[in-house]
């Protein structure tokens, strides 16, 4: 079992925000290798938590993202796909997902 680890966040408006850990710990460098992401809205706060998944896990093997069908696929994708990964076997999909 994996817990990601997120000791900073805060809400606003019914709406998670997240910034990421000051102290570099580490929590999910050499354990996450799954992530999935349900509900993507292209929010900058969103961006920065799978930025910073990207960035800290080291044997990430998949990550999905799922978006409603109000947006595109493509230009998620390729937004995500600029980020640098610790995990150079990292596979990247987005999906129109049912989100809930």
């Amino acid at each position: 079992t994996v817990v990601v680890c997120c000791h900073q966040h805060y809400y606003r408006k019914n709406q998670l925000c997240w910034m990421e850990p000051p102290d570099g710990s580490g929590c999910l460098s050499s354990h996450l290798t799954t992530f999935n992401f349900n509900g993507y809205e292209e929010l900058g706060h969103e961006a920065e938590f799978i930025k910073y998944i990207l960035k800290e896990a080291m044997i990430l093997n998949t990550i999905t993202i799922k978006v409603s069908a109000l947006h595109s696929k493509e230009s998620v994708l390729k937004k995500l796909s600029m980020f640098p990964r610790h995990s150079t076997t990292c596979l990247l999909t987005v999906e129109i997902g049912i989100l809930l």
